[in-house]
């Protein structure tokens, strides 16, 4: 599957990916393209909004795995240049029924 930065939300679902990854800035996003041109990668920009706005799109996506890529700027001192971050535990919002 060819990789794009937006899908058009009327696409989303006919879109089946293997990998799914999302990230904010447009030059993570063409990081992930030149390692990754097999996954489809949506970029969300910056901030909660639009966080939010790019979950409920990736949500109608079906992927088997989904990632979030970024550079990480000050997240913490022991970090040095190439170094690789992880999330402990991902936080699920509560179901709106």
């Amino acid at each position: 599957m060819q990789s794009r930065s937006c899908v058009a939300l009327a696409d989303v679902n006919a879109h089946k990916a293997r990998l799914l990854v999302i990230a904010p800035l447009r030059i993570e996003c063409v990081a992930v393209r030149r390692g990754l041109p097999e996954a489809l990668v949506l970029r969300s920009g910056m901030g909660a909004a639009r966080a939010r706005s790019t979950a409920l799109v990736a949500a109608r996506i079906s992927a088997d795995a989904v990632a979030v890529a970024g550079f990480c700027g000050a997240v913490a001192g022991g970090f040095g240049a190439g170094g690789v971050g992880g999330a402990r535990w991902v936080p699920r919002p509560a179901c709106r029924g």
